[in-house]
């Protein structure tokens, strides 16, 4: 009988999961093996498999007949050659408005060209949850140039999204987004980005954990419950998580749930020519791109398309392996993966003189909810911002105008700012120009009035509800000129994140923003 290829099980000395073949199984542990003794992993579909051999039959490696799920590739043909497929990447989801109360969702649509968006301008997206019958509908205006825009994508988890957005931009973004399973999903915590399947969990790193289940801490691993939210047929719970030791209950803990518990994240750098890092993109003027992959254990490049890319491996002495990527086309997907996809990055080779828009810096407090530029009256929750910049930069905290401290950031690299005060003024700078910055500072007596205002037209904007139009997109540029009306400010930033605007609340803002002479 042919066995499965992929299997693998705990090594107790490495720490980490370990590919092993049926004869090696049978030397180690000297007899049969049930799938429930929960010992060997299928590395395809992470379900438990069993060891089986005797007098007629070699050893080998097969699922367990019992299982639920059947649609392992190896139960249909040997995939001892099975290689992930480069254009399974999707786009990705996340997690925002976290608190006590509960959370929402945000599909991320990746970076297009602004050429492109322009020809598809009045071209709407649609995302569809599962298989309901009314989608989410956005303007492709809603986009951003030259970044990752996430838009919003309902309160409730779904198993799967659609994305329909018309041929031309359908070239960009899979159509088919896998949403939350039943058993949970993990989420990065600064980012709160949805990991892949299959992806590397470190040990001591927190992360977020929607799941179904009721979970409560063991002896090396931490959990702490966030929020409930109420859902048919059962709730979802929502956890902070952090394995703290690599002992085999915890590895088997993140296996059953597709995740690799590991001591060093696979990392893939690029490192010339000169380039320019965005999220999910790196753009560049080279005819090649050479690459290093930190650690990297029994994983794979691939390229997309392939026909006109090839792969040169050298030895370096660091952690991980060289690569260099040739490509011709004006768009290249690189990725990373065993059997799924673990991460990846689009390529593209661009003019450097021409004109590049740099978008702004994404800062969000300790739930999640964006902080605008400007004057703060109060300290943001838990005294803690998370500053990630679209462009690798520097952070400067100055305290009574004197720095306290400085920090080097990467692009798409998070930076927690804790402890913060009253007094304090955060800096985010790109090169030597300040492109963000924040002062927290007290109301003085003489703008009591201007905080009385602040807040009753944010009260009054909103209670209103009913019919509701499309945001307009001319009033994107509208929070910078409210510094002195916080409140206002968040809620105009949360219509925006909506798109969509209650008629009633669309005419008291236009009103409010004409009595400061703002204009439309």
């Amino acid at each position: 009988m042919q066995s499965l290829t992929h299997v693998v099980h705990w090594d107790e000395d490495l720490h980490r999961w370990k590919e092993i073949s049926a004869e090696e199984a049978v030397v180690s542990y000297g007899r049969k093996v049930s799938a429930a003794e929960h010992v060997f992993v299928c590395d395809i579909c992470n379900q438990y498999v069993l060891l089986a051999y005797g007098e007629k039959n070699c050893p080998h490696f097969r699922h367990n007949s019992a299982e639920e799920n059947k649609n392992c590739e190896e139960r249909t043909f040997n995939a001892s050659g099975a290689r992930y497929l480069p254009k399974e990447c999707e786009l990705p989801l996340r997690l925002n408005g976290i608190d006590q109360r509960g959370f929402f969702l945000e599909l991320g649509f990746l970076y297009v060209p602004e050429d492109i968006l322009q020809e598809q301008e009045g071209q709407k997206i649609k995302i569809w949850l599962n298989d309901s019958r009314k989608p989410y509908t956005y303007l492709v205006e809603r986009l951003q140039e030259g970044s990752i825009t996430y838009l919003f994508a309902g309160e409730i988890p779904a198993k799967s999204y659609r994305v329909e957005a018309g041929a031309v931009l359908a070239n960009y973004w899979p159509k088919n987004v896998h949403g939350i399973s039943d058993k949970g999903k993990l989420f990065d915590f600064f980012t709160r980005k949805m990991l892949t399947e299959s992806a590397e969990v470190a040990i001591g790193k927190e992360y977020y954990l929607l799941s179904r289940r009721k979970l409560t801490s063991f002896p090396g691993l931490f959990i702490k419950k966030i929020c409930e939210k109420a859902a048919a047929p059962l709730p979802w719970h929502l956890y902070i998580i952090r394995a703290e030791s690599f002992e085999r209950p915890v590895a088997h803990f993140f296996r059953e749930r597709d995740y690799l518990l590991t001591d060093a994240l696979t990392k893939l750098q690029p490192i010339w020519p000169p380039y320019i890092e965005k999220p999910y993109a790196i753009q560049h003027d080279g005819d090649s791109v050479w690459l290093h992959m930190f650690e990297g254990k029994e994983v794979r490049i691939e390229t997309n398309p392939r026909f006109n890319a090839f792969e040169k491996h050298f030895p370096t002495m660091a952690r991980g392996r060289i690569f260099e990527v040739i490509s011709k086309e004006r768009q290249q997907l690189v990725s990373l993966g065993r059997t799924k996809v673990l991460q990846y990055m689009y390529f593209w080779r661009t003019d450097f003189a021409a004109k590049i828009h740099i978008p702004d810096v994404k800062v969000t407090d300790a739930r999640g909810k964006s902080v605008l530029p400007g004057i703060m009256r109060h300290l943001p929750p838990e005294q803690t911002l998370c500053i990630e910049g679209a462009f690798a930069g520097k952070i400067v905290l100055r305290r009574r105008n004197i720095v306290i401290e400085e920090w080097e950031f990467q692009a798409g690299s998070p930076i927690m700012l804790s402890n913060l005060r009253m007094g304090d003024c955060v800096h985010v700078f790109q090169g030597l120009d300040i492109f963000w910055q924040i002062a927290f500072e007290r109301l003085e007596q003489a703008d009591d009035t201007l905080q009385e205002k602040d807040a009753e037209t944010a009260r009054k904007l909103a209670s209103y509800s009913g019919e509701e139009m499309p945001m307009p997109h001319s009033w994107g540029h509208l929070p910078a000129k409210l510094q002195q009306y916080p409140q206002v400010r968040q809620w105009l930033h949360h219509q925006i994140r909506r798109s969509m605007i209650s008629k009633a609340a669309f005419r008291h803002f236009r009103k409010f923003v004409s009595s400061l002479q703002e204009g439309f």
